[in-house]
């Protein structure tokens, strides 16, 4: 279990003053459990939950002088709100298919966010920027296979 309390700030040259950066996370636990059910079999658990990260809102929009019906963003402060809470939990299956004196080759299943969570990665907005939609980080339940050969 790791857990890690940070706030980071930065300035600018200009007028801005200090602001979070988008990389900003205030909290942030990380929990990685394994279990070996025989020499061969293993299962692996990794919980992750973060501060949502700073995002710069969008507060309104105006008409772009000279193209009537088009308009443009009209931004807020400077990383001023968060998206929300971010988590997760994945899981690997692990088997040993071979162990020799130099080698040994394993398979694996991995799935990610196994109780598929949409933790939101960014927000998109409609040409006249009256609707916001957001965007999911891994919406469906991605699974990778694979072989690991080591030697």
């Amino acid at each position: 279990i790791t857990y890690a309390y940070a706030v980071t700030k930065r300035t600018a040259r200009d007028s801005i003053g200090w602001y979070s950066p988008q990389q900003d996370q205030t909290h942030t636990l990380n929990i990685i459990y394994n279990y070996k059910f025989t020499k061969k079999f293993s299962i692996g658990l990794k919980g992750k939950l973060n501060t949502g990260k700073p995002y710069t809102p969008i507060i309104g929009r105006e008409e772009i002088p000279g193209n009537p019906g088009e308009y443009r963003a009209v931004y807020g402060t400077l990383n001023s709100e968060r998206f929300p809470l971010y988590h997760k939990l994945d899981v690997r299956l692990e088997w040993l298919v071979s162990e020799k004196k130099d080698s040994k080759t394993t398979m694996y299943l991995d799935l990610f966010n196994i109780y598929q969570h949409q933790n939101i990665y960014n927000y998109a907005w409609n040409k006249d920027y009256t609707k916001k939609q957001a965007i999911y980080d891994a919406p469906l339940l991605p699974i990778h296979f694979g072989v690991k050969k080591e030697f």
